[in-house]
């Protein structure tokens, strides 16, 4: 084949998963004539390990050659031993029919007693071959099949339509199925489950015992092949071989031209020329899964995959797994071209086509590997084993190639350096056992993509990876990493990556690449091909690099570290972003909890200018004092979240002094904020109230008086040096602001509302002011009615305030004191006089109303109100009258009602009882009750306590 022929076949190869272990002709240096393959097999030597490879020939011949997976091009031969001997300890089952022995072929086997002295049997010119020689049997005819039934030692060995059962170590004839001329395929039971199929003609418990399934013309025959030990009593055969007995299980008919079968647990698959035909031994039934169409090209082929109780059944170019019961599972596989032959090394599907092997991935349906076979003849047809133990033999004419499964650690190193990275990944992921490896990838990716110069995506494996630690990096940054020095682990993991270096000579090692054309550049490469410098360059993947390893620490941060881990990680992640000038990022990071160092990095914060984060950083160390200061410097560089952010640390603060130091340069900014402070209900215990009110003397008036109000109305203080305090303070306000309308109704409603304030201060401090409403309300608590009835009546002619205090004092005397207050000398107010004589005068005595009238006053003004008085007068009089004659009449029945009880009378008899405690009356005394019972004077007393 050439090599463009050989690279059109092989197309892109994804990964490596065989190699080529063994590739020679094996036939031309044994003692044969010249024949091709015509079937093979693969079984393992329990006892040293080696392969066992059967090779069947169209000449009739039947080779067993040995392989054993190592170094040394020299091997030696497996040791033989002379039958398989059964686990189980239950005597042997009584000798059922014998096989019916074949006929000793005419070309005798080689001695396997002489292989043990002699080594190989093979010519001089082979002794140096990986495949050895063990012995070899001529049957006559061509070999079709060969099925090894590895837990009894036999092989079953399809020839000229019989099967015939050899020893798979000797190859010594063990005779040939009875009742089977014509079979066109063979296969053993895999997982197969006596207990769930119906029962069925067997032989006795004891020995080693396996399932065969045999096509015979138009019905599949199912054996069960039991094998003992020779050393039982009364158990032998001829020539030393074990005992091998046979059974007929069942008998499955209408089924013609069987041309390959696949026992899966307690189903079997058959391909007739046709369909693919599921028969379940659960239930007897047969089912038609796929029909061929009608001359199709094809043959039918079908592969079991036993770790997956799963049957690979081929269709032209298509392969469709299907499980026990004939589903189809996972996606279809796709080949290039129609397979020759069909293997499997799970997960995977192995198809052999004009001398190409591909790799099919039987879940996922993608390939994965190519690798060119050889030139190969038609016919015969290419042969392709099991997979047993990660050995595969694919024979072709009179070739044979071993293959093995390279390592999941070396698939991955490959795949790393190729840089497949995301293939490396997914083979980890999906890959049986190889999921503990998935961290090592990552690791691995991530450190090769750091010297790529693709920062994001090393840091993306970075984060996935469970087995890096974030003090690995950081040898990256000797400047800010110093102090842990000593900490780094030192892994190597695989060893495909450098040590780590400083990343400015990483980098400057990936510009030199990128210039020699040897990496692609992460970065848009315009920047690159349009000439920019180097140094801009270096610059920008620093700036790349810096952001993208802040990036891998501010996440690793959350992880459970060690607290030194903790302390090195937050201290550089600060470090990392003073570098950057990641205000953001800096702040947020301080401002949260958080393990850094202060002493390696506050004077880095203060050359940097990043106060904020200083002050923040001070705060999570629990510094407030130092927190406070740095706040205070920021206020006074007109910072505007200075003061927000000093009130957010006051506001939840127990420090007294503290608080009272740092709210005097508040108020100066900002009156409201130091309120808020000082008022804080985030505190559980307010602050001392004489405290503050010390601090708040020689401060603003308003603040002073909205404390003061606080502590009245939100707290509850009912000391009077509080409210007297309050009100003084109220009214220097209403005072210096020229009685403002807002600070004279504060006031007022103070004083209406408290009583606790010392009176005679504040009228001290008001009187011959024009506060004649605030006096009057002083004046009426002070009891001095006429003083208040004065200012009200006269000074401020407010007559209904006037009247409504008389209204408040609740006595007739009020309304005539309001009268002489407007008759007076200073009054003489005739016109409120008469109206207040018309509103209450039926509540005043109207001789005293006669003499506070004036004798100037003209009658005609009063005389209706007097009328009204009079009437009023005379009909209290009258009504009083009747009510005491009412009363009279009430008092004269009462009188006569108490005389007829008390002239009641009653018989007390020697046997009288009290009524409540059944005791006799005798000469007690006792009492009557309106319902003539009696009661001793003990239980009337309890009556009238019980009733009170």
């Amino acid at each position: 084949m050439t090599d463009s022929m050989e690279r059109r076949k092989l197309g892109a190869a994804d990964r490596k998963v065989l190699k080529v272990a063994v590739e020679e002709f094996p036939l031309r240096s044994a003692a044969i004539p010249p024949c091709s393959i015509t079937a093979a097999a693969v079984a393992q030597h329990r006892e040293d390990s080696s392969v066992l490879v059967y090779l069947g020939t169209d000449s009739g011949y039947l080779l067993l050659y040995s392989w054993k997976r190592s170094a040394t091009a020299a091997l030696q031969s497996p040791r033989i031993r002379p039958a398989r001997s059964s686990p189980r300890n239950s005597q042997p089952s009584p000798p059922a029919s014998p096989l019916r022995h074949s006929h000793s072929p005419s070309r005798e086997g080689i001695d396997v007693e002489s292989l043990k002295s002699n080594g190989s049997a093979a010519s001089p010119e082979r002794q140096r071959s990986d495949l050895r020689l063990v012995t070899l049997k001529s049957l006559g005819r061509a070999v079709e099949a060969v099925c090894v039934l590895e837990i009894v030692g036999q092989a079953a060995v399809l020839v000229d339509g019989q099967v015939l059962l050899v020893d798979f170590l000797s190859l010594e004839s063990l005779g040939s199925i009875p009742g089977c001329k014509g079979v066109t395929a063979i296969a053993h039971a895999i997982s197969f489950d006596e207990t769930r199929v119906p029962p069925s003609p067997r032989l006795a418990d004891g020995g080693d015992r396996a399932h065969l399934a045999v096509a015979v013309r138009s019905k599949i025959l199912l054996f069960e092949v039991v094998s003992w030990r020779q050393e039982k009593e009364n158990v032998a055969s001829p020539g030393g071989l074990p005992v091998t007995k046979l059974s007929l299980m069942r008998e499955l008919f209408g089924i013609e031209g069987a041309h390959a079968l696949a026992w899966v647990k307690n189903s079997i698959f058959i391909g007739t020329s046709r369909e693919y035909i599921l028969f379940t031994l659960r239930d007897s039934r047969a089912t038609r899964l796929f029909s061929f169409p009608v001359e199709s090209p094809w043959k039918p082929l079908l592969k079991p995959f036993p770790k997956e109780s799963l049957v690979l059944l081929v269709m032209d170019i298509a392969g469709i797994m299907v499980n026990e019961e004939g589903l189809p599972v996972g996606g279809s596989l796709v080949f290039s071209e129609i397979p020759d032959a069909v293997g499997q090394s799970s997960p995977y599907a192995l198809v052999v086509n004009k001398g190409v092997v591909e790799l099919y991935h039987s879940q996922t349906g993608s390939k994965v590997q190519s690798l060119a076979y050889g030139s190969v003849p038609v016919e015969p047809p290419c042969l392709i084993t099991d997979d047993n133990d990660g050995i595969i033999v694919i024979a072709n004419g009179d070739k044979v190639s071993c293959f093995t499964r390279i390592s999941v650690d070396d698939q991955l190193k490959d795949l790393l350096k190729q840089k497949q990275y995301s293939e490396a990944v997914k083979l980890a992921n999906e890959e049986e056992g190889a999921k503990s490896k998935l961290g090592m990838v990552h690791a691995e990716a991530g450190f090769l993509l750091l010297a790529d110069l693709r920062f994001e995506e090393a840091i993306d494996h970075f984060l996935r990876s469970d087995i890096v630690e974030p003090t690995e990096l950081f040898p990256f940054f000797p400047s800010l990493t110093s102090r842990w020095r000593n900490m780094v682990p030192r892994k190597r993991y695989w060893g495909l990556h450098a040590p780590p270096q400083p990343i400015r000579t990483v980098i400057e090692s990936g510009l030199y690449s990128l210039q020699n054309g040897l990496l692609t550049s992460p970065i848009k490469s315009k920047q690159f091909q349009g000439g920019s410098r180097s140094g801009q360059l270096m610059t920008q993947y620093q700036l790349e690099a810096f952001q993208c390893f802040g990036r891998y620490w501010e996440t690793t941060r959350k992880r459970d570290l060690s607290s030194t881990s903790r302390d090195a990680v937050d201290t550089v992640l600060v470090k990392l972003y003073i570098e950057l000038g990641a205000t953001k990022e800096l702040e947020a990071l301080v401002a949260a909890s958080n393990h850094c160092l202060l002493e390696e990095v506050e004077s880095l914060l203060r050359t940097s200018g990043q106060f904020r984060a200083l002050a923040f950083l001070y705060e999570s160390k629990n510094m407030l004092d130092c927190a406070l200061e740095t706040w205070h410097y920021l206020a006074q560089s007109a910072e505007q979240s200075a003061t927000l952010e000093t009130a957010r640390l006051l506001e939840r603060c127990f420090d007294t002094d503290l608080v009272l130091r740092h709210v005097l340069w508040v108020i100066r900014l900002d009156e409201n904020m130091a309120f808020r402070i000082l008022t804080s209900p985030q505190r559980t215990k307010a602050l001392p109230a004489d405290d503050v009110l010390r601090v708040l003397e020689a401060d603003s008036t308003m603040i002073r008086q909205r404390y003061l109000q606080w502590l009245i109305d939100d707290q509850g203080f009912d000391d009077a040096h509080i409210h007297t305090e309050l009100a003084l303070s109220l009214s220097h306000s209403v005072l210096q602001a020229d009685e403002g309308p807002d600070s004279r109704a504060a006031l007022q409603s103070f004083l209406e509302s408290s009583s606790k304030y010392d009176v005679g201060a504040v009228l001290d401090l008001i009187r011959g002011t024009n506060l004649w409403r605030e006096q009057a309300i002083l004046h009426r608590k002070q009891g001095n009615e006429k003083l208040a009835l004065e200012i009200l009546a006269l000074k401020l002619q407010d007559s209904d305030a006037a009247e409504n205090y008389c209204a408040e004092l609740g006595r007739p005397d009020a309304y005539m004191q309001l009268l002489q207050t407007y008759l007076g000398n200073e009054g003489n107010n005739v016109k409120h006089a008469v109206r207040l004589l018309d509103r209450h005068g039926p509540q005043l005595d109207p001789i005293e109303v006669l003499d506070a009238l004036p004798p100037d006053m003209p009658l005609h003004l009063a005389s209706q109100a007097l009328v009204r008085t009079l009437r009023a007068r005379i009909h209290l009089h009258r009504q009083g009258q009747i009510e005491k004659h009412l009363t009279r009449g009430i008092n004269f029945q009462t009188r006569m009602k108490k005389l007829e009880e008390r002239s009641r009378e009653i018989q007390v008899t020697g046997e009288s009882v009290c009524s409540s405690c059944n005791a006799r009356i005798g000469t007690k005394l006792f009492a009557v009750f309106p319902n003539e019972s009696i009661a001793c004077y003990k239980c009337l007393r309890l009556h009238e306590q019980n009733t009170q």
